[in-house]
């Protein structure tokens, strides 16, 4: 083989080489600039979502002052209790009206505070009314304060099962 065969041999190689080179880099570039396209789209939509949650979680903030505001500054007494009958949350009427501190009555099971005559029949109304999904009641029974003094409670109550 003479040298120019050579030569145009290695030239045509050297040339398919720097056209593939230039076609990578080509379609690198644009892979480049299609995920800097798809990245900064997808800080955008992660700022409108951010400031979706920060308004959303501020409006909620907001649904849970006046709630507690309306619970706490009510005259009736409100409570919540667990599947198990412990109270969970007391509002500060509960506290006034039977004599016993926030402490003292988160974690206490609601039978305690019914009077010993009547414990059995409350206690049996509320698992009824639990066995038959009965999610709302009416039932007028008396408790007994921290001093001793017996206050019937006339109580409403919805049951939220989860």
């Amino acid at each position: 083989m003479d040298y120019q065969k050579q030569i145009d041999i290695l030239t045509r190689r050297l040339q398919r080489e720097i056209n593939s080179r230039k076609q990578a880099e080509a379609i690198l570039e644009q892979k480049a600039l299609e995920l800097y396209r798809a990245n900064s789209e997808l800080r955008s939509l992660n700022e409108g979502l951010e400031q979706k949650i920060a308004e959303r979680t501020s409006a909620l903030e907001e649904s849970e002052l006046r709630y507690r505001q309306i619970v706490e500054n009510a005259t009736d007494i409100i409570y919540r209790v667990d599947a198990d009958g412990y109270f969970t949350y007391a509002n500060q009427t509960a506290s006034v009206r039977l004599g016993y501190s926030q402490t003292e009555i988160i974690g206490r099971h609601f039978i305690e505070l019914v009077h010993p005559d009547w414990q059995q029949h409350v206690n049996d109304f509320y698992k009824k009314c639990r066995e038959e999904q009965q999610m709302n009641s009416y039932l007028q029974f008396p408790i007994l304060t921290k001093s001793g003094e017996t206050i019937w409670l006339a109580q409403n109550v919805q049951f939220i099962l989860h």
